[in-house]
């Protein structure tokens, strides 16, 4: 369908997979309707998406960017190990899932679900290729047919879409999915035959063979989660493919009602952090706001990134002065890891020192020392909360990466104002909201731009 090419953004400075549509394939669409169709897939922005960058007509080629993942698709890890844990399945079975299921909330069905267009980077599946197959499909489901080829790959698409329907639904996507989970946990294709239309007919004609007389390792609710996805009749499987990943989840095989809250994305248990108070390490007591701002900077840029789940401020703060192992601590808050550290103010200097802690096993995933000027406080912030991203392999879409980048024109000392009010704020008493209305009208007055110093007055009458 397409070449790939490995090509350098000059604008943006970047490494991209350029992949340019086959001549015939791109004179039988057509540029109009191709474009039009393919944009929007570049809406989308979840963590286990690969995002669109770019699309246009050059000359009659017709191409699109998307980012150059150092990984490698899930076809090459199958042809390297033929099947993977159940755990690791599963876990990326649910995050294709949560895509998927994202993706069918905007209307766009991927049409083409197989281990070709799943990225495996750090130990994390994204889905690449959204909106392709649909435009393909929408612009040119004639000249497809007068060219002799299908939208999909005969291994993975459902009975419905093999038969040659083009107004598909989500439970198709499942279906492929369901599919490609069966591949990735027995190490063999649900469906095989001498050649495509024998392959197709399969699916008609009945169920692949029980996924526990490949492996018995496999839990029954999982063989029974994905039979039921692999139903022949749309109406059989999972209402939605969230519905399929808790399934996956829970080995239950109630389908929940469509009025149940269904998670937006997969989360996995590994990537959750708790950030506790920063130990004021300075000779001057008074400057605990300073360091408890410190804290709760970070949890708020961490709680920005969907696919990190970030314990609030008001439980992390439960812990403020409390000799409790971190372990516990953990345990308490349902996270993974732990952030600590302390600040040591010294005038216009800061000594800020950092540690990312497992719960688990008590080691440290990371940890680093900063000596910097108070002008610095924005940078050791962006660059503790870029460190816990790292550590714990965190898939950052294209607008967080923005965001978490963004650099911060703030006054310092309007900045140092707001940062008393925060500690006033949250006291909560009627004296301590004055209190900290005066600082962030103080905050504004030396910077009369400062956003957030305003919102924090709101916060104070909201009161």
């Amino acid at each position: 369908m397409a070449t790939v090419f490995l090509a350098q953004d000059i604008k943006h400075d970047r490494v991209v997979a350029l992949k340019v549509l086959h001549l015939d394939l791109a004179a039988s669409l057509g540029p109009d309707r191709f474009l039009r169709e393919i944009k929007l897939a570049a809406r989308l922005n979840h963590p286990h998406i690969l995002p669109l960058f770019d699309s246009g007509n050059a000359d009659g080629f017709l191409y699109y960017v998307m980012p150059y993942v150092e990984g490698e698709s899930l076809r090459e890890r199958l042809d390297r190990d033929h099947q993977l844990s159940v755990d690791e399945a599963v876990h990326h079975g649910r995050a294709i899932a949560s895509a998927l299921d994202y993706a069918h909330r905007q209307n766009i069905v991927h049409r083409d679900i197989k281990p070709e267009n799943v990225m495996v980077y750090e130990g994390e599946a994204m889905v690449m290729d959204f909106g392709i197959a649909k435009a393909v499909s929408a612009a040119g489901s004639e000249n497809l047919t007068q060219t002799g080829m299908m939208v999909g790959t005969p291994a993975y698409v459902s009975p419905e879409q093999g038969a040659g329907e083009t107004n598909l639904d989500g439970r198709s996507d499942q279906y492929s999915l369901a599919c490609m989970l069966y591949e990735m946990l027995s190490g063999e294709r649900p469906f095989s035959g001498g050649s495509l239309q024998a392959e197709l007919a399969k699916r008609f004609s009945g169920m692949p063979r029980p996924l526990r007389s490949l492996r018995s390792a496999i839990p029954e609710s999982v063989e029974n989660a994905i039979a039921k996805a692999m139903a022949t009749e749309a109406s059989a499987r999972y209402a939605t493919s969230a519905h399929f990943a808790q399934a996956l989840a829970t080995g239950g095989l109630t389908t929940p009602t469509d009025s149940q809250a269904m998670p937006h994305a997969v989360v996995s248990a590994a990537k959750s952090v708790a950030v506790l108070p920063f130990a004021n390490m300075s000779a001057d007591p008074d400057n605990e706001y300073f360091t408890d701002g410190m804290a709760e900077e970070i949890i708020n840029a961490l709680t920005k990134i969907q696919s990190l789940r970030v314990a609030s401020r008001t439980s992390s703060f439960a812990f403020k002065a409390k000799n409790e192992d971190i372990g516990e601590i953990g345990r308490k808050l349902k996270v993974s890891t732990v952030l600590e550290g302390s600040v040591r103010k010294m005038g216009n200097r800061l000594r800020i020192t950092a540690q990312l802690v497992n719960v688990a096993d008590g080691y440290q995933l990371w940890s680093e020392r900063y000596d910097r000027e108070m002008e610095d406080v924005f940078e050791i912030q962006d660059d503790i909360s870029q460190a816990i991203v790292k550590a714990l392999r965190v898939i950052l879409s294209e607008g967080e990466k923005k965001q978490i980048e963004k650099a911060r024109v703030v006054n310092v000392q309007a900045y140092d104002f707001y940062l008393r009010g925060r500690q006033f704020f949250h006291q909560l008493r009627r004296k301590s909201l004055d209190y900290a209305r005066q600082m962030f009208n103080k905050a504004i007055e030396i910077d009369p731009d400062y956003a957030l110093a305003y919102a924090g007055v709101a916060d104070c009458y909201s009161l």
